[in-house]
């Protein structure tokens, strides 16, 4: 038996949250634009993600190291190599042009539409963190890395 998580209350308005098999089952998330981020003289290319799910539509910013880190996430599971799509190396920073970074947000998308597209992969805690799908599903999904084994020691022995 699949129960609905509680409504939300944002203001005056009750928001009804979808069912996990509802929200995954209707899942597309799409890389549709790259913007130039500054901060002083420093820059660097950042991608908007759109995210659609049991009708809703929301944008995320997400940075190439945060698809990496993702990549390397969904690596760890016991999820085959060969279904995990192919993700587009890093460039050194002198080659990021517009056309550069256009073609890295093509790359990036067909990246995210292979994830989204299997259905092991889209159960993935670690894919739902980074679409920010927790509060929809009902939960709160935070990604920490990975005890070092000195703390694993330490908490082992406590």
């Amino acid at each position: 038996l699949a129960l609905a998580p509680p409504p939300r209350v944002c203001g005056e308005v009750y928001l009804a949250l979808p069912y996990l098999a509802q929200a995954l089952g209707s899942l597309d998330a799409r890389v549709v634009a790259c913007v130039r981020k500054e901060e002083g003289p420093r820059w660097w290319w950042a991608y908007q993600v759109r995210v659609e799910t049991a009708g809703l539509r929301f944008l995320l910013v997400r940075r190439y190291s945060q698809f990496r880190r993702l990549h390397a996430r969904l690596r760890a599971l016991p999820t085959p190599a060969e279904r995990l799509p192919h993700l587009t190396s890093r460039k050194p920073h002198r080659t990021q042009s517009e056309a550069f970074a256009e073609t890295r947000r093509a790359a990036l998308d067909e990246y995210l539409q292979g994830l989204v597209g299997d259905a092991g992969l889209r159960t993935s805690l670690s894919l739902q963190a980074f679409l920010e799908l927790g509060a929809l599903v009902g939960r709160n999904a935070v990604l920490s890395p990975a005890p070092s084994p000195s703390m694993r020691a330490r908490s082992s022995n406590t």
